[in-house]
């Protein structure tokens, strides 16, 4: 997902690849793509960590839902 939206974060940043060919990256622009690159993820991690604590899949669940999938498919 990071990369689908690479782009328009890219953008957001302030990159403009016409401007980079001519002078370089801008110190604050590479900084603001690295930021909003690793704090998309952070949010990504932090946000499937939480999902994982709301459903937490114990041994007695795993069995039960194997259970009922080997019901349905007979």
């Amino acid at each position: 997902m990071t990369f689908g939206l690479g782009g328009y974060m890219a953008t957001a940043a302030g990159y403009d690849p016409q401007i980079v060919e001519r002078a370089g990256l801008d110190e604050s622009t590479a900084w603001k793509m690295k930021a909003g690159l690793v704090g998309f993820q952070c949010a990504g991690l932090l946000l499937a960590i939480g999902i994982m604590w709301l459903y937490p899949i114990t041994r007695q669940r795993a069995e039960e839902t194997q259970r009922k999938l080997r019901a349905a498919a007979h």
